[in-house]
């Protein structure tokens, strides 16, 4: 019964945050009503949820959240501890929690990592959904396939992607690889990208999204979108083994606005990482054959090389793994390309054995 009175509650609050994003669809205005005439019991939780939310902005300027600076922003008026301190409060105070005593122990043992902007909750599922369909790559294959509302999908090698369309909202899940979308404005259906953890909401515009098990990247070329991530906490390093386990909080999120030519990273280790500049000619530019990179690690320039050529290339020296470069080629001259890192980073490239180059240190 716990759970059931749980499971309501965070319907409610996502339904609140969705309200108050100052992006509401006349769909999710339609499917909002339809639930809040659906039973007595949503209408008393969204009250519920209105008085959590109020209670937010109440905690946020209490005295006791936090000592205030004259010289402090308003957004820099709380410690990171005491921010995350009074959602959950509430949040546990509307499911009928012992806030002192949880958030006591658990505030002494984490700390919040990354950006935090706004708080939301995981996206409800939609309803008329259309059974889904599945476009994937192969090893080198670059593919753009039109979409049946218009717009465009450019998948890169080795990538998968679903699809499926309701009539509120279009929606994509990047498996894996690379995808560059450029979406059809529709105000009434925005177009959502899942790729693991990470949401991309956009009405129309040009951009990249990038999903590998341990990181998910998106970049914008045209237009605007909103990226949301759960929000990651962080217990604090254990003497013992030198590390620090991470833990998501189940429902929240948070997120970013990201403009033309901006791009942002996230990861569950680290969360959603904050907005910066890219040079335009960068994003995607897998599209044209070529591969760039800027401070990335070996490891995934050579991840990605086997993506685009049967040769398999092989790092047999796990030092170089983590070795930063900055790099820009033609995919189709990856052998060019290693004998000038061979020669920049002093490496061995050792192509005696059948299918393979290999890689590892002159030392």
């Amino acid at each position: 019964m716990e759970q059931i009175q749980k499971k309501l509650i965070d319907t409610a609050l996502h339904w609140r945050a969705v309200m108050d994003s100052g992006d509401v669809s006349k769909g999710e205005q339609k499917a909002f009503e339809a639930w809040l005439a659906a039973d007595p019991a949503h209408k008393e939780a969204y009250a519920q949820a209105e008085r959590f939310w109020t209670g937010l902005g109440a905690m946020a300027h209490s005295e006791s959240a936090a000592p205030i600076s004259a010289h402090q922003t308003a957004t820099e008026k709380m410690t990171w501890p005491h921010r995350l301190a009074w959602p959950l409060r509430a949040i546990q105070q509307l499911i009928g929690a012992r806030p002192q005593a949880t958030l006591a122990g658990l505030m002494a043992s984490l700390l919040i990592i990354g950006t935090l902007s706004v708080f939301y909750l995981e996206d409800a599922p939609a309803p008329y959904q259309h059974p889904t369909e599945r476009f994937q790559t192969a090893q080198g294959e670059i593919r753009t396939i039109q979409l049946a509302d218009g717009s465009e999908l450019t998948l890169g090698a080795q990538s998968r992607v679903d699809l499926s369309y309701d009539r509120d909202q279009r929606r994509a899940n990047l498996l894996s690889g690379d995808a560059y979308f450029k979406v059809v404005p529709d105000t009434e259906r925005p177009f959502l990208v899942k790729a693991g953890d990470m949401t991309v909401r956009v009405t129309g515009t040009s951009f990249a999204v990038r999903h590998k098990p341990s990181t998910t990247h998106v970049a914008v070329a045209e237009g605007n979108v909103r990226v949301s991530y759960p929000l990651v906490l962080r217990t604090s390093k254990r003497a013992s083994t030198g590390t620090a386990s991470a833990l998501t909080p189940s429902g929240l999120r948070t997120s970013q606005h990201l403009g033309a030519g901006q791009h942002v990273s996230a990861s569950r280790h680290e969360g959603l990482g904050r907005a910066e500049t890219i040079n335009k000619n960068m994003i995607a530019a897998w599209r044209t054959k070529r591969l760039v990179y800027f401070d990335a690690p070996l490891q995934e320039v050579i991840e990605d090389i086997n993506r685009y050529q049967d040769r398999l290339v092989i790092l047999e020296d796990d030092r170089l793994k983590t070795l930063t470069v900055s790099i820009s080629f033609d995919i189709q001259d990856v052998s060019g390309m290693l004998t000038s890192l061979s020669e920049a980073f002093d490496l061995r490239l050792d192509s005696s054995h059948p299918g393979s180059i290999r890689i590892r240190s002159r030392d």
